[in-house]
């Protein structure tokens, strides 16, 4: 029997630039996709195509990833 993969969770967004589609994690949750609080509005700027958008509560999604976050990772909110 295999084991399962832990999942740790994201509040994450997709870049609205037509053609770009990158994946922004904006807050780790943890391990436990337990909704938590998030901000009304935010505004990224995409690292690939450099364009800024605004976000929406409803915009942002929970994303679940077999990854926990990287060193470094800063959230944005």
């Amino acid at each position: 029997m295999m084991g399962s993969t832990m999942l740790h969770y994201y509040w994450s967004v997709i870049c609205k630039t037509k053609g770009c589609g990158t994946r922004h994690l904006l807050s780790y949750i943890g391990t436990n996709s337990t909704f938590t609080s998030k901000p009304v509005t935010i505004q990224i700027q995409c690292l690939d195509c450099g364009q800024t958008h605004l976000y929406l509560d409803r915009e942002l999604k929970l994303y679940p990833s077999g990854s926990p976050p990287v060193e470094g990772f800063e959230p944005k909110f």
